[in-house]
C-alpha cells in the first residue's frame, strides 16, 4: 500500500519529465509575420450561374402559372435552380424548384419515380461517370459525378426521367 501512494504521489513528476520531453522533440512555433505583411489564403468555390440558355424570369414565372401554381413570393436563382414559395391549386402554400432552361416546375415534398439506382443508370447512359454522393432533397436529385471529358460536375437531375437539370464544374 505504501509503494502504491508513493507511485501516485510521483506520477505528476513523471508527467511533467515526459511533457517536457515531448516538447522537446516539437518543431519551434511559427513565428508572426512582420509587421506590414498580411497572409492570403485562397479557397476555390464554384457557385451555380444560370446558364446562357436560361430562359428569362418572365417566362419562369409563366411556366409556373401554368403548371397551375399562384401567390409566388420570393422567386430567386439558388443552388442551380429557380427556388421560390408558392400556392398550389388546393391553396396550400409550398416550395417549388424551376429547373432554368427547360422551366419544369417541381414540388418540393413530391417523391421521386424514380430511385437511386435508376437515376444512377441514368446518368451513366448519359456519359457520366464516378457518379457520388447521390441525394434526393427537396423534389429533385442532386450528384456529384465525372463528364464526358473528364471534370468533377455537380449535377441537378430531374425525379421523373433521370435527365440533367443543371451541371456546373466541380
Amino acid at each position: 500500500m505504501q509503494m502504491l501512494r508513493r507511485m501516485i504521489a510521483l506520477a505528476p513528476m513523471a508527467l511533467l519529465a515526459g511533457g517536457a520531453a515531448f516538447a522537446q522533440d516539437l518543431p519551434p512555433p511559427a513565428s508572426p509575420p512582420p509587421m506590414g505583411t498580411q497572409r492570403t489564403v485562397t479557397t476555390t468555390t464554384t457557385t451555380w450561374t444560370r446558364p446562357a440558355d436560361a430562359l428569362p424570369q418572365e417566362q419562369i414565372m409563366q411556366n409556373i402559372a401554368a403548371a397551375g401554381y399562384r401567390d409566388v413570393e420570393g422567386l430567386q436563382f439558388r443552388n442551380g435552380v429557380w427556388v421560390a414559395n408558392a400556392r398550389d391549386g388546393a391553396g396550400d402554400s409550398m416550395q417549388i424548384l424551376i429547373a432554368p432552361v427547360s422551366g419544369h416546375v417541381y414540388a418540393a415534398d413530391e417523391p421521386s419515380r424514380l430511385d437511386k439506382d435508376a437515376i444512377e443508370s441514368s446518368l451513366t447512359a448519359q456519359g457520366y461517370q464516378d457518379v457520388d454522393d447521390l441525394d434526393f432533397d427537396n423534389g429533385i436529385w442532386r450528384a456529384e459525378a465525372r463528364d464526358s471529358t473528364g471534370q468533377d460536375v455537380d449535377l441537378i437531375i430531374d425525379p421523373t426521367d433521370g435527365s440533367v437539370i443543371a451541371s456546373k464544374r466541380d
